[in-house]
């Protein structure tokens, strides 16, 4: 099959779904959204029939409703999360929240391109298994110790992150380029990298706090001996939220979108593929919607 989405290997076969308690039950799983999810995949996947599909969940971000669906082809298994429409290979994310967290990163913030989602994906992916590392100590977490250790993850999350996306050329002239465990100077440098289109020169000093601001969090959770699941919550918040600021400004910086609505001229406007070679413009705004061929 060919499309812009990450898939697994040709190998992969997937395990028959187990039971999973955080499913919802099947008054929340509509049959039109059923179709809906059967539709997009039957345009994604055009030879690797749907076995099974389940809602996982409802989250609900900025007012905006993400639909998880838990979906198990002949070849593989797929989250597919919705607003706008994009299926993920579970072999490359495991994890249902870590997911989340790159599609509303990316989906959510700044629309663009399913190629620029692959991208992204590609450059970020380590940083991003190893937040999903953290997220999942979390939630086992009982004493001091574990929750001191819950924070060298998220530690060791940020430092991949300034790792994967460090690069010479947001070294200004004549500045001598930080080593790559200074957090904070690197992510200074890179925010300015990301963000010098004049629109976002306001938001600079904002998104520089909170990656110092994490950082100086995740440094007082590994450290302090009265650490406890409060304070490594907030903390995990904090990381989650500078990879999703970032994540946005990466899919930004490889082109943003700058359609308009045809009706009321708003900026929101989705593009989804419906197949066939075409796609649906929806408008969030007005909810006028237009299918066009190709791009």
């Amino acid at each position: 099959m060919t499309h812009g989405n990450v898939h697994p290997s040709d190998e992969c076969i997937a395990e028959p779904l187990p039971p999973d308690e955080r499913y919802v039950s099947a008054k929340k799983s509509p049959e039109r959204e059923r179709k809906h999810i059967r539709e997009y995949m039957a345009s994604q996947a055009h030879d690797d029939a749907v076995m099974h599909l389940e809602k996982v969940t409802t989250e609900v971000v900025y007012g905006r409703h993400y639909d998880v669906w838990d979906v198990q082809t002949e070849a593989a298994r797929w989250w597919v999360i919705t607003l706008p429409t994009n299926l993920y290979s579970q072999e490359m994310f495991a994890s249902m929240d870590m997911c989340l967290t790159f599609h509303i990163g990316l989906a959510a913030r700044l629309l663009g391109t399913e190629e620029q989602q692959d991208e992204v994906a590609r450059i970020i992916i380590k940083s991003l298994r190893r937040l999903d590392a953290a997220s999942e100590a979390l939630d086992s977490a009982r004493d001091v110790e574990q929750f001191q250790a819950v924070g060298v993850m998220l530690r060791e999350a940020l430092l991949a992150l300034v790792r994967d996306l460090a690069d010479s050329s947001f070294v200004p002239p004549g500045t001598e380029e930080p080593k790559l465990g200074d957090f904070v100077h690197w992510s200074e440098l890179i925010i300015d990298g990301l963000t010098r289109s004049p629109n976002l020169k306001d938001v600079r000093p904002a998104l520089k706090r909170a990656a110092k601001d994490a950082w100086q969090s995740v440094g007082s959770l590994t450290h302090k001996t009265s650490s406890d699941e409060t304070l490594a919550s907030v903390c995990a918040d904090q990381v989650r939220y500078v990879f999703e600021q970032w994540a946005g400004l990466m899919r930004a910086a490889t082109g943003e979108r700058k359609e308009r609505c045809w009706v009321c001229d708003s900026l929101r406007v989705l593009k989804q593929e419906v197949g066939d070679g075409q796609f649906e413009l929806v408008c969030e705004s007005c909810g006028a919607t237009v299918r066009s061929e190709g791009d």
